[in-house]
């Protein structure tokens, strides 16, 4: 795959594109696990897959706390901070997009 193909599928990652999608309408000539291991390599996750883990991650705390005495404070500790960074993911790419529209705006008003 050249470059120019994995800078394509990280940028449409950042927009917030899911995976599947990129590669049904934008390389559709790959195999799906090559654009998913494009954008996961790249340390980039879909807020839909980001999404997806802290429900996961918020449903495991659920089932924890109604077992607490099988589990150590560690782990809630641990769930809890991976929370934590996965909203932050989240919040810093908005800001990114945020920023991104922003100069679309002031050049499509000026």
């Amino acid at each position: 795959m050249e470059q120019r193909d994995i800078d394509t599928i990280i940028r449409l990652s950042k927009e917030g594109k899911q995976t599947a999608k990129i590669w049904a309408e934008d390389y559709p000539e790959l195999d799906y696990w090559e654009v998913y291991n494009v954008i996961n390599e790249a340390g980039e996750q879909s807020a839909l897959g980001v999404k997806r883990t802290i429900s996961n991650r918020l449903n495991d705390l659920r089932e924890m706390a109604q077992n607490k005495n099988n589990y150590a404070e560690e782990d809630f500790s641990k769930m809890i901070d991976e929370i934590d960074g996965l909203v932050n993911f989240l919040y810093e790419r908005h800001k990114a997009n945020q920023k991104k529209l922003d100069c679309i705006r002031e050049t499509i008003n000026s």
